[in-house]
């Protein structure tokens, strides 16, 4: 990443070193992030630099992920704030992931892997932040539909509803921190 910040001019927060390639979200390589960058125009655009994506998006897209140069602020793909810093991002995406276990795997493994992403990103938390993780990780996984007002012909099994997860992003800046 030293290639990256000599390049664009750029410092990688602190936290981004504790980031891995896993369920979460896999890490651009320094050439990955070149490639969009000189593709994209995406400095002269936004003053961003891409590091992050996750490919299991419920339309399949693959969702790019920016830090605002010289912030640490997050932005997806549509350049919208999801996260005021990389630790707001690491626990709204555990949370993500929590709240959806992915086709192909067993409710044992999903429990699994969310206990290792758990422990993993625990150093990344903030004591709210994990007493809110780990309310959510004693659950029992149960069913429940994506939207409330959606039809109920689609499922999601995970440890928390789509009405909790929005209320925790949407009352993170003052509840959370």
């Amino acid at each position: 990443m030293e290639l990256i910040e000599k390049r664009y001019n750029f410092k990688f927060p602190e936290d981004y070193k504790l980031l891995k390639n896993d369920e979460l979200f896999t890490l651009l390589t320094p050439q990955e992030i070149i490639d969009l960058v000189e593709e994209k125009k995406i400095l002269s655009i936004k003053d961003v630099i891409p590091f992050a994506v996750q490919f299991y998006d419920l339309d399949g897209a693959n969702n790019y992920y920016f830090i605002v140069k010289n912030k640490n602020i997050i932005l997806n793909y549509e350049f919208e704030i999801v996260a005021n810093n990389l630790n707001e991002f690491i626990f709204f995406t555990l949370l993500d992931f929590m709240y959806r276990k992915q086709n192909g795997i067993s409710v044992v493994e999903f429990k699994e892997i969310v206990s290792k992403l758990i422990k993993r990103y625990s150093n990344s938390l903030n004591k709210k932040q994990k007493e809110i993780i780990n309310k959510f990780h004693k659950r029992k996984i149960f069913s429940h539909t994506p939207i409330e007002d959606m039809p109920k012909t689609i499922w999601f099994k995970g440890f928390l509803t789509k009405k909790e997860l929005d209320e925790i992003k949407t009352t993170a800046d003052t509840v959370y921190k």
